[in-house]
């Protein structure tokens, strides 16, 4: 991606393969007014080898499929090249796929919601444009909750332990 781009709707891979990959230069924005869908074996990156600190953009409206590889932060010696993700739009949308997924920043300002089915790494901030995040939420699951290799699924910058609640917080 090598300028600012607006679509309806993004799929990466076709078959088994493919690589979507922001470029090396200044930042550029992709705005995707749909779903996107990365393949199994598919690939939509940050450029994986900065020769500068690079920051790019996703704008997003619709729901994320990923069954393939998402990675939006790459560091390679002191330059850093990442992807600041908006979850935008106005219907409530979602994230799911069995792939692997690290974003950098990340921006909740769906309208409509926007809901986790999947695990996702965040490697920077989670910013929710309606408020405060309520840790203490009855519909929060626990850290650990539906890891299937011991490690935490969901984490706190302040290392804080996260757990079920069974009661209502407001």
């Amino acid at each position: 991606i090598t300028s600012n781009q607006t679509c309806a709707s993004l799929q990466v891979g076709e078959g088994a393969s493919g690589i979507l990959e922001y470029h090396n230069g200044s930042g550029v924005t992709l705005t995707v007014n749909g779903n996107i869908s990365v393949s199994s074996g598919a690939v939509f990156r940050a450029h994986s080898a900065p020769t500068a600190n690079r920051t790019h953009s996703l704008s997003v409206s619709g729901s994320i499929i990923n069954n393939g590889t998402l990675t939006f932060y790459y560091l390679s010696g002191s330059y850093t090249s990442v992807v600041n993700t908006t979850l935008a739009g106005s219907t409530a949308a979602s994230y799911s796929g069995s792939g692997s997924t690290l974003l950098n920043n990340l921006v909740q300002a769906n309208s409509g919601g926007f809901s986790l089915g999947a695990n996702l790494a965040l490697k920077g901030n989670f910013t929710d444009r309606f408020g405060n995040y309520d840790y203490n939420s009855i519909m929060h699951y626990g850290g650990y909750d539906f890891s299937n290799n011991n490690q935490p699924t969901l984490t706190r910058k302040d290392k804080a332990e996260l757990i079920s609640n069974h009661t209502l917080s407001h």
